[in-house]
This record gives structure tokens, C-alpha cells and sequence, in this order.
């Protein structure tokens, strides 16, 4: 049976679909491609056309879990578990920052319309996690009346997901901030931060490893103070810009990099040399 919350959701499918084929009908996509997602023919404007089909296809997969979970509501899940009598449900107690996520993932996505498509994207995506994060804490808060066990039941369905995303995310953010900071340096700072960098994470290793009384909070907060000291590092050296890379043969040399054509056209002063030479070889 088909929740109440699943016909909105479905309903609102449906016209996402329908207005993706109005949509990239009126900017120039045919029919045939339009219908079948551009698998033959056009589909018009792609950006536009691709964010109503994946926002239909979102809508329908939450419609979709909404029905499952029987739209969070006790008794109906009591009764489709075969249960005498529906679990006691208590107010949720942790506050909710999902909201607050949520608006900052919306504003990033209106700001990258107007500054760059990178910002629209992260910002689609974020509000999207945030859409599934708020959705099931909302659900697994209701479950039963015990917060202990609602809490494994949302860890026991999300961790799943959010570890192997946050630890790959994690690392490509690290290490695109350390791969800033190299760059930004000369060649003997850069190894001597490289050596500071991989003690400092020896050094952080041993410490948990050998105090296993410290709380998870701490490490945590810990672990955060880290990567906020990493990005802002990589934010910093990223905007300082590169080093001058030269080659090996003209830093044994002592010899000035080739400055390349002037503005006027002219060959550089090494290419100068070599025809004067060859014309008085003529």
C-alpha cells in the first residue's frame, strides 16, 4: 500500500519528469531524445535537462523509502511487522544541523549560478546529502522509544555509506592542500615540511594508539583541528601561487631560464644568438 507521503513524492516525480520533456522539447530536443534520455537524439539544453530528470528520479527514490518505512509512523510499521501493539515513541532530544547545512548548501548553489559551475554542483550535492542525512535521522529518532537503539539504527543504515564517501573526500582534500603547499615552497622548505608533516602524523599515531582511555570526542576534535589547520594551509599557499620550476641542467649551470618570445614577437635572447651566429657562418 501506497503511504500518503509516497503520493506526494511520486506526484511530484511525475512532474519533474514531465516538465525535463517539456523542458528539453522547447529548447530544441526531439521527441525520440527527449523521451529516452538522449540515448537517440537530442535532448535540447543538457544542464537544465539533467537537473529536472535527476530531481525526478530523487523524488522518486524517496518516495520509494517513504513507503518502505511506512511514512515513519509506528502503527502502521507495527502492524506491517505483525507487532500486538506499537512501539512508545519519545520526542527527539539531540539538536538537528542538518537545516543549517541545508542553507548553506543552497546558498553555495545559488552563488555558483551567477560565479562558477564547480560552486552549483558542490552545492546541489551537499543539499542533496543533506535531503537523505535529515530524512533519516527524522525516521530513526521516531523508531522505537529507546534513543540508544534509534541511534544504532541510523548508524547501522548510513555508516555504511558515510564512511568510505567522508574517508575519500577526506583524503582528496588533504591531499590537495598538502600537493599547495609543496608547490608554494622552494625546493628545501618543501622537504623539511614534508618531514615536520609525516612526524606530526607519527607522532599523532602513537599518541591514540598508546592512550586508549582518551575519549572519542577528544580524538575527534583532535582530528578536526587538523584538517581545518591542512585546508586553510592549502587555501593559503593556493592563493600565494606556485614556485619558478627550472631545469636541473641550468640550476648546475647558474644560467637564466629562457625568457621566451618578447611581446613585440622577437626571438629570445638564446634563439638571437644562435642565427646571428649561423649568418656569419654564411
Amino acid at each position: 500500500m501506497i503511504t500518503p507521503a509516497s503520493k506526494l513524492f511520486f506526484g511530484a516525480s511525475i512532474v519533474a519528469m514531465l516538465s525535463a520533456w517539456i523542458y528539453g522539447w522547447g529548447t530544441g530536443g526531439g521527441f525520440t531524445g527527449v523521451m529516452l534520455f538522449g540515448l537517440k537524439g537530442g535532448v535540447g539544453e543538457v544542464a537544465g535537462y539533467t537537473i529536472l530528470v535527476s530531481v525526478s528520479v530523487v523524488l522518486f527514490l524517496i518516495g520509494c523509502a517513504t513507503s518502505i518505512l511506512r511514512d515513519a509512523d509506528p502503527e502502521q510499521q507495527a502492524a506491517v511487522a505483525r507487532l500486538d501493539a506499537a512501539p512508545a515513541v519519545i520526542a527527539p532530544r539531540g539538536p538537528a544541523y542538518w537545516p543549517t547545512v541545508g542553507a548553506l548548501s543552497l546558498v553555495v548553489a545559488l552563488i555558483g549560478l551567477v560565479a562558477s559551475p564547480v560552486l552549483f554542483v558542490i552545492g546541489v550535492l551537499g543539499a542533496l546529502v543533506v535531503s537523505l542525512e535529515w530524512m533519516v535521522l527524522a525516521w530513526s529518532e521516531r523508531a522505537t522509544g529507546d534513543p540508544e537503539v534509534n541511534r544504532q539504527i541510523r548508524n547501522r543504515l548510513l555508516y555504511p555509506i558515510e564512511i568510505p564517501i567522508a574517508g575519500a573526500v577526506g583524503v582528496v582534500v588533504l591531499v590537495t592542500s598538502f600537493s599547495r603547499v609543496f608547490l608554494s615552497l622552494d625546493r628545501i622548505s618543501t622537504s623539511v615540511a614534508a618531514i615536520i608533516i609525516g612526524a606530526l602524523i607519527l607522532a599523532m599515531g602513537f599518541f591514540i594508539a598508546y592512550r586508549p582511555h582518551v575519549s572519542r570526542d577528544a580524538i575527534a576534535g583532535l582530528l578536526a583541528v587538523c584538517a581545518l589547520v591542512a585546508i586553510t594551509a592549502g587555501i593559503v599557499a593556493a592563493a600565494a601561487g606556485t614556485r619558478d620550476f627550472e631545469t636541473h641542467r641550468q640550476e648546475e649551470l647558474g644560467e637564466e631560464p629562457d625568457p621566451g618570445p618578447t611581446e613585440e614577437g622577437a626571438p629570445a635572447t638564446g634563439a638571437a644568438t644562435f642565427i646571428e651566429l649561423s649568418e656569419f657562418a654564411q
